[in-house]
């Protein structure tokens, strides 16, 4: 759990690594995010621009290691100096609302994440891992590679199991129970890189909320066979602590949540969680229209058949 400083989360710029080995999806993942970001200004760091095939169709212009990309997106390469690309795109005339960093496939997630904290006005928002469904059985018992993708798949806060229509049902209970012997998070099955962004981007989860009679978020995005969502409303204060260990058991089935809360300690909080990483940001005032000062609400995403909101009470 983490608690910081600042008054309004707005100025930083959220920041999501994609780990994993080597053909794991992530190339597929990252042109899904960028083939459906509807208006968001991402901006997609890769280590080489020959690894990452972007659709042609989304190519605007290409200026030295930055290619501007259709409905304000970028994608840039980083080569051997992540902290130099990183503070090049805080400059841009254009600053993007979010950042994707594809890590390379041997990479370990915690070192990138580190370097984030060297670049004022970002914030990290988790590790999405991808683990190859189809060859994961194998990497785990290579003896060079193995360790690698173990840590890879411990370092992740949200895992996605990637191209389960390959494999068949005994394989798949197979990966499932050998994924669990290394961690305690769930990997959720995917296809072609089909995932809601609001598991990937906390940006993408509605942030000018309102909740409408029925508790739900109005202007929620969220659609799709694997996951489902819930709207938590919470009319008395809450327990920050208390509420952290609710919401990051893993027995609760939920990726990512957000929203805002009036604590016990008679403060106002954005929260934003991911796995079991969660940080609560201090605020002005809630806005949530429809909602009172002294109310909490949030939107959980997770596991369709496996959410499970704990009580508040």
């Amino acid at each position: 759990m983490n608690f910081t400083s600042q008054k309004n989360d707005s100025v930083l710029t959220p920041v999501t690594l994609l780990s994993g080995y080597l053909g794991s999806g992530k190339t597929t993942l990252v042109n899904y995010v960028l083939n459906n970001a509807d208006g968001l200004r991402i901006a997609v760091m890769v280590n080489d621009f020959g690894d990452l095939p972007i659709d042609t169709s989304l190519i605007v212009a290409k200026d030295d290691d930055i290619i501007q990309l259709s409905g304000g997106c970028v994608c840039c390469s980083y080569g051997n100096d992540l902290v130099r690309a990183l503070a090049r795109l805080q400059d841009l005339p254009n600053k993007p609302e979010h950042v994707l960093i594809e890590c390379s496939g041997v990479a370990l997630p915690t070192p990138v994440k580190m370097s984030l904290s060297l670049i004022q006005g970002l914030a990290y928002d988790g590790t999405v891992g991808l683990i190859d469904g189809s060859q994961i059985l194998k990497q785990l018992s290579d003896r060079y590679i193995g360790d690698t993708v173990a840590r890879q798949i411990k370092q992740a806060d949200v895992l996605f199991l990637s191209k389960i229509d390959k494999l068949t049902d005994d394989v798949k209970q197979s990966v499932y129970e050998k994924i669990g012997t290394i961690t305690s998070k769930h990997a959720v099955g995917i296809e072609y890189g089909s995932v809601p962004l609001d598991t990937v981007l906390s940006s993408y989860v509605a942030d000018d909320l309102s909740v409408d009679k029925d508790m739900k978020f109005q202007n929620s995005k969220f659609t799709h066979a694997n996951f489902e969502s819930m709207v938590v409303r919470h009319e008395n204060a809450v327990n920050l602590t208390i509420l952290h260990s609710k919401l990051t058991s893993h027995s609760a089935g939920i990726v990512r949540a957000k929203g805002y809360l009036y604590a016990d300690d008679g403060r106002q909080y954005l929260m934003q969680l991911v796995g079991d990483h969660c940080e609560f940001t201090p605020v002005n005032k809630i806005p949530i229209s429809g909602l009172s000062e002294n109310e909490s609400a949030f939107v959980v995403i997770g596991i369709k058949g496996k959410l499970l909101m704990p009580s508040l009470s």
